[in-house]
């Protein structure tokens, strides 16, 4: 059945209409959790309310105004009635004496007028169209307005008599109802606070589901949130137990990954070692200096191994300048025989592991000295809360389909440009792996000065 159902013609054009809508409406839907959820509650209890408040209300309106104006118009009638009847003006004050004072109608009797165009009166909506039914059974020629300018409180009722025309001045509450704006009052301040009790309750329903995004993200970016701990309803806590422990298998594996690696490393020096000393206590030669450089680079080798498995993990994250640290990585390059261009126009702040930046910076700086002679950097504030470290060099450069591959482990280029050029090719991978654990990226374009860009994007 349920199959049937979902195959159906109907549903498919219900599923591809709802899909329209969302596509329409989505541009205009706010992006936080809080303002959807609180969307999905105030909408329909809005909409609920105007429905029901614009038909209780025009029903409501509707009967008092027609049982109200029904009253009044006999009243209108038997005052008409006699009035017409009355033989002289004594007669007629009586009358209108005991009307006065038994219903609460001023009266007036204006000999020898006639009533004025029925178009000069505002006719309002469905009111007006009531009380002019209900006012032909008064059975005469008739003019009313429901709030003339000079009784705003008072409706005003011309019947024409053979002899004249009666004026009746009646309160409007006598003919209308007034009193419907209480309802609004009642049903808006009974819905703002329920509605306020939802929200209070939805803030507090969302408040863990946020605290949780913060912490995935700062455990995503490298940091730790000693004060975390799972909270809310059942599924938060669950998701919160599930991100505290892939965290912490995480760390594990990069301990476990990274104590092999070093053991490893240390396997291997000692051998090395041994060889440094034998090939020390031989007579110098060109093969022996050749056997020495080779030893050499071998360590350097298990030195970056060794650092790229560990990844500067027991680092802890500090707020300092950018662009302090761009100037002493300056600084460095310089004492080792480099110029590098740094610009930079303001100083801006970041919390983040001030070594493992560094490290990161400085391989994109090498990298850029080893295969060109011009080397700029340039540090830029994207928006407030993003920062670029861009480094351009002059060097042979990198092809666009090449950029994916360049920043894998141990990946050499076979053309254009080696990496390295005879290193572990872990260079760019690195300061990958660090833009990313700070929740930023590695970006490689073509320079305007002809090599390579490589740009750094990290959050604030």
């Amino acid at each position: 059945m349920k199959d049937l159902l979902r195959t159906a013609p109907i549903t498919r054009h219900l599923d591809r209409g709802a899909r329209a809508l969302g596509a329409l409406v989505k541009p205009y839907l706010p992006r936080g959790l809080f303002a959807r959820s609180l969307i999905i509650i105030i909408a329909p209890v809005l909409l609920s309310l105007i429905a029901m408040t614009y038909v209780f209300t025009e029903r409501h309106s509707q009967l008092v105004t027609r049982r109200l104006s029904a009253g009044v118009a006999g009243e209108i009638k038997l005052v008409a009635n006699l009035t017409e009847r009355a033989t002289n003006t004594e007669e007629r004050n009586a009358v209108f004496r005991d009307i006065e004072a038994a219903q609460d109608i001023d009266l007036t009797f204006m000999p020898g007028a006639t009533l004025p165009p029925q178009a000069t009166v505002p006719r309002i909506s469905f009111l007006w169209r009531i009380i002019d039914r209900e006012l032909e059974i008064v059975g005469k020629p008739i003019w009313f307005h429901t709030k003339p300018p000079e009784w705003p409180s008072h409706v005003r009722v011309l019947v024409q008599l053979p002899d004249g025309v009666l004026q009746f001045k009646i309160r409007r509450s006598r003919v209308l109802a007034t009193n419907w704006h209480i309802f609004l009052v009642w049903i808006i301040g009974i819905s703002s606070i329920l509605m306020a009790i939802a929200i209070i309750f939805l803030r507090n329903q969302i408040r863990p589901i946020q605290r949780l995004a913060l912490a995935a993200q700062n455990f995503g970016m490298g940091r730790d949130l000693p004060d975390f701990k799972p909270s809310g309803a059942t599924e938060v806590r669950q998701a919160a137990i599930s991100l505290i422990g892939m965290r912490n298998r995480m760390k594990r594996h990069i301990e476990q990954r990274t104590e092999m690696l070093a053991g490893v490393s240390h396997d291997l020096r000692t051998p090395l070692t041994r060889l440094k000393l034998q090939l020390a206590m031989l007579q110098s030669s060109g093969e022996i200096e050749d056997m020495k450089s080779d030893i050499a680079e071998m360590e350097h080798m298990l030195d970056d191994y060794l650092a790229f498995a560990k990844g500067e993990e027991h680092e802890q994250t500090s707020e300092f300048g950018l662009s302090d640290l761009m100037d002493e990585i300056g600084a460095d390059f310089q004492r080792n025989g480099h110029t590098i261009d740094i610009h930079h126009t303001d100083e801006i702040a970041i919390s983040a592991k001030r070594l493992a930046l560094k490290r990161c910076i400085s391989n994109l700086v090498a990298n850029a000295f080893a295969h060109g002679t011009l080397v700029k950097a340039n540090l830029r504030r994207t928006s407030t809360n993003w920062v670029e470290i861009i480094i351009d060099d002059d060097g042979p450069g990198i092809p666009p389909e090449e950029y994916q591959e360049a920043v894998k482990p141990f990946h050499r280029l076979d053309q254009g440009r080696n990496l390295e050029q005879g290193g572990t090719g872990l260079g760019l991978t690195i300061a990958n792996d660090i833009a990313r654990g700070h929740g930023g990226q590695l970006r490689l374009e073509r320079s305007p000065l002809g090599g390579l860009r490589a740009i750094v994007r990290l959050p604030l």
